[in-house]
């Protein structure tokens, strides 16, 4: 039966030698024990948001945009695969939140159009080496393929899985999300909002980063930032 781990215990009898024990024992326990588990699916990020090396000097000419100096947007494949069809959902908690609501910068979509409202569950911190806030990030789901089908729709749910709603944007299109792990993301057939069982699924990350305009002008030397946010596999 798969899936399931069975264990037996052995059982023993030992006997001394022209010997018996005074009190012999009259039963013995025979345990068994067993786990049944769903599908086994695995959740895989390939590759990294790389920014690579950005002179203040490039920033500085590119110019300000939506009160900051925007890095752009970065796109990092992702997969969930099982080993049969199963529902599944994950969450998206990133290492490091905080007072998002009050950035001095704002951060563009991943097309660069509009900017996206300020939120202390998504915008991202970036903090170099000495501690200094430098600017933020935020989150994107797009492009989600399920079984070769591409005609699904990205549903999330607030309530842990029991009620599931349509995310605004679909398709190519980009769906800014939070990064405080609070929600789930799923995939439902085109103008359902029931989650699908699939073996594979397939989508992008979309990362959009801004750098402060003040924390610009105070560069002196070479700074970074190393920032990771975690996709947890959720089965439902």
């Amino acid at each position: 039966m798969k899936g399931l781990k069975v264990s037996v215990i052995s059982l023993a009898l030992l006997t001394a030698p022209a010997s018996f024990a005074l009190h012999a024992a009259n039963s013995a326990v025979v345990n068994v024990k067993g786990t049944l588990t769903p599908a086994a699916c695995n959740i895989n990020v390939t590759g990294t948001a790389n920014y690579g090396t950005i002179s203040v000097s490039q920033l500085k000419e590119n110019g300000l945009k939506h009160d900051g100096y925007q890095l752009g947007a970065k796109d990092v494949p992702f997969n969930i695969s099982c080993d049969s069809p199963v529902k599944t959902a994950f969450t998206v908690t990133a290492d490091q939140l905080g007072a998002g609501s009050t950035s001095p910068t704002n951060i563009s979509m991943p097309d660069g159009s509009i900017y996206v409202a300020k939120s202390d569950d998504s915008f991202i911190p970036l903090i170099d080496g000495n501690g200094e806030l430098m600017g933020y990030h935020a989150l994107f789901l797009s492009s989600f393929e399920a079984d070769d089908n591409t005609s699904i729709d990205r549903i999330k749910s607030d309530d842990g899985g029991v009620t599931w709603i349509k995310m605004t944007a679909q398709g190519s299109k980009s769906s800014y999300i939070n990064a405080a792990g609070k929600q789930l993301y799923s995939w439902a057939e085109s103008g359902e909002l029931t989650p699908m069982a699939t073996e594979n699924m397939q989508g992008l990350v979309q990362v959009s980063a801004a750098i402060i305009e003040d924390y610009v002008d105070t560069i002196t030397d070479d700074v970074s930032f190393d920032v990771n946010t975690t996709l947890a596999l959720v089965y439902i």
